[in-house]
């Protein structure tokens, strides 16, 4: 980047750019010095987030196994960005929904993926209080026929991020979703677990596990773009810290818990093990 670029022809979104702009050109630091002041933003944002969470502790320890290595650690965009969703998430149980609004924009001038993100999130929440089945056909169903407004809306979405057509053209046999990987073998448990445990007894876990159920199916309805199949999975179940351990012990929560913890002990494996044996 040079001080006179026109920022018409970058590849990232505009909120990160002035932020790198900022910091080459004003403070200037280097890369791994504004790297890691993202990062570092975006954790404690998140784990600010988890403050009104009965167990924050537990929360804070959920994140970093499972998320901080795939976002802090290699998606800064995508991690500052879901950092300013899990601040708009207060916001939308106050009923305050425009400083939600507003926080959710202002997200995705850091990777534009959010957007369906927040309006999964925003949909999860109006059927809060309907039965658990109702909302989760809802909330899946509406996550599994996103794929066809992607490819309708594709026009106009290219101008947000210039790589969409690219991704449609990247479907090889190695990037294809693995549907039984042991990540979401666990997830699948551990949600399963949750619906009949008897915890979902208030509107925020409720909201919280419907937008987990939507990262599953937009999941399996993105299958046939592997790189946004992956990307919006993986930004819609980091609300499933919200929820991971969110309740109280005893012999119907045992299994959660068990699922719990065995994903992260699984993804935190995988990621120590992929960083090594990259090397």
């Amino acid at each position: 980047m040079m001080a006179d670029d026109n920022f018409d022809y970058t590849r990232f979104e505009l909120g990160f750019v002035l932020l790198a702009f900022f910091s080459k050109f004003v403070l200037h630091t280097d890369y791994y010095i504004f790297a890691s002041m993202i990062t570092s933003v975006a954790l404690v944002i998140k784990f600010f987030s988890f403050r009104f969470l009965r167990y924050p502790l537990f929360a804070m320890i959920f994140y970093v196994m499972n998320w901080y290595p795939l976002h802090e650690y290699t998606q800064i965009r995508a991690a500052i960005a879901i950092s300013i969703l899990f601040l708009s998430v207060e916001y939308i149980f106050q009923k305050r929904l425009i400083i939600f609004v507003g926080l959710s924009i202002l997200a995705a001038f850091f990777h534009s993926s959010v957007i369906m993100v927040s309006g999964i999130l925003f949909l999860a929440y109006q059927v809060r209080t309907r039965s658990l089945l109702a909302g989760f056909i809802i909330v899946c169903g509406t996550a599994s026929v996103a794929p066809f407004l992607f490819v309708l809306g594709l026009p106009y979405l290219t101008q947000l991020n210039p790589l969409l057509p690219a991704y449609l053209e990247n479907v090889g046999a190695e990037n294809l979703p693995n549907f039984l990987s042991g990540a979401n073998i666990l997830t699948v448990l551990f949600l399963v677990f949750v619906a009949f445990s008897g915890t979902l007894n208030n509107e925020r876990r409720r909201t919280f596990f419907l937008i987990s159920c939507a990262g599953l199916a937009v999941f399996v309805g993105f299958s046939g773009i592997p790189v946004l199949a992956h990307r919006l999975k993986e930004a819609l179940l980091v609300f499933m810290t919200f929820i991971a351990f969110e309740y109280p012990v005893n012999w119907r929560t045992v299994p959660q818990t068990l699922a719990a913890t065995a994903l992260s002990a699984w993804v935190l494996y995988s990621s120590v093990n992929d960083l090594f044996g990259a090397h």
